[in-house]
């Protein structure tokens, strides 16, 4: 049996409706500030993943794979491989969860395990990879001066 209680002047079927439509209205108001959240979520993984994309701009891969990340707990014992790359969508890249199989701005589930893994160190593994992109770079940069000179000192 229920502990509420009918006020003066409620009869007890106008008490529960009373209820039904308060709860009603928590229920919106909690469901409108979850939607508002949802989509600041999502904008921020599309914002973040945006400037990371920019800074691989110079790569044209269709499915340049930029981490593969075989993430440890504080014991050094494996939790989970973690892999992301960039991949063109409606003629633009984007990055791409490969676990989610889906963009990190895509819906709700792809934008928190990207804040997930962004606060994991995700940020210090593409890091990590522009690094190596670079020493690769200047080593074929260094090469072609190499050759370059070769071929002018033969001429």
């Amino acid at each position: 049996m229920s502990n509420l209680t009918a006020t003066s002047g409620q009869t007890p079927g106008n008490f529960a409706m009373a209820n039904v439509i308060d709860s009603l209205k928590r229920l919106e108001r909690i469901g409108s500030e979850h939607s508002e959240t949802t989509k600041k979520i999502i904008e921020a993984a599309y914002e973040l993943s945006s400037k990371i994309n920019s800074i691989y701009s110079d790569y044209d891969g269709d499915n340049d794979q930029i981490v593969n990340w075989e993430r440890k707990d504080n014991h050094g014992h494996f939790v989970e491989r973690i892999r992301y790359s960039l991949k063109t969508f409606h003629g633009a890249r984007h990055l791409f969860n490969d676990n989610l199989e889906s963009y990190v701005s895509e819906n709700r589930e792809a934008a928190l395990a990207f804040a997930k893994h962004i606060a994991d160190g995700l940020l210090e593994q593409i890091e990590a990879d522009l690094q190596k992109r670079l020493v690769a770079n200047k080593q074929a940069l260094e090469s072609l001066k190499i050759a370059s000179e070769s071929l002018q000192e033969k001429r």
